[in-house]
């Protein structure tokens, strides 16, 4: 979390400088204009620099939210714009060339006269910089939350400045696959709000094609694993033993698979249905 502590002590840095910088700035305008021979400025915040933010996507309250400019960081905002259970995890943040002048620029007329004074002679101590005239490009920056939290590199800390846009992509579920000895082989989804079993997919599936079948192997990837794990389950063994009914993920490949069993039943299959498809000549 080291870049967010440095981030955030930027931001406190920046507040302090512009602090100071229009302390200096009327300090300087009283003196110059002989109002003052003397003269000791002290400027106070009275309310907190705030950047806006605009969060989209899979989030609950999606829009612009202000954040504290010393405390802007991605997991604040996270918080504050709360993330779906349809978030994937995966963030961008879009960030486009600042238009609005950093503490501590030379001030700038803004609201006031063209030269920088209003009509009853006073002049603006705050300024506005105009918007550059630029079509460059947002700088794109990408993080995996998950991937932040386990390694604690700080990306999950990242500091949001004002004017950036946080898009958190929705989770893209894969199916599973089932293969081998049953009637409807395919894909099928898993549902967001209930566990799908083992038994529960051969239901969906059609049952299998030949009763006899027993064996299953199921096929995992693990995120970040090179080889995938398989699992070895009998069909009979789960029915008896709900420990033993597999709890299905996303992605996972079911294979229904032969054993001697079932290749001698399915040979036996075969030669019935020729036998009785075919015309037996009679002598």
């Amino acid at each position: 979390m080291a870049a967010t502590e440095t981030e955030n002590q930027a931001a406190r840095r920046e507040i302090a400088e512009a602090l100071e910088g229009a302390e200096r700035a009327i300090e300087s305008a009283g003196i110059t204009r002989g109002m003052f021979r003397k003269l000791h400025v002290t400027v106070s915040m009275e309310q907190r620099c705030m950047n806006e933010v605009l969060f989209i996507g899979a989030v609950e309250e999606p829009g612009i939210h202000e954040l504290p400019r010393n405390n802007s960081s991605l997991v604040v905002g996270l918080a504050t714009a709360v993330l779906t259970e349809e978030a994937s995890g995966e963030i961008e943040i879009r960030r486009r060339p600042s238009h609005r002048g950093p503490p501590g620029s030379p001030p700038m007329p803004g609201m006031a006269g063209r030269d920088g004074a209003n009509p009853d002679g006073t002049e603006l101590a705050s300024y506005v910089v105009p918007e550059p005239e630029t079509n460059a490009a947002p700088t794109i920056i990408r993080v995996n939350l998950a991937k932040a939290a386990a390694e604690g590199n700080g990306d999950i800390g990242r500091y949001l400045q004002d004017g950036d846009e946080v898009i958190v992509f929705k989770r893209v579920p894969k199916p599973v696959y089932v293969t081998g000895l049953v009637r409807k082989p395919g894909e099928y989804e898993l549902s967001a709000n209930k566990d799908m079993y083992l038994l529960d997919l051969m239901a969906l599936a059609g049952e299998r094609s030949i009763p006899l079948a027993d064996k299953v192997m199921i096929i995992r990837r693990i995120p970040g694993e090179a080889t995938p794990i398989r699992i070895k389950v009998s069909i009979r063994e789960a029915q008896a033993d709900d420990a033993s009914n597999v709890l299905l993920m996303q992605g996972d490949n079911v294979h229904f698979a032969d054993t001697p069993a079932t290749v001698v039943m399915r040979t036996l299959t075969d030669v019935l249905r020729i036998g009785v498809g075919s015309s037996i000549p009679f002598f």
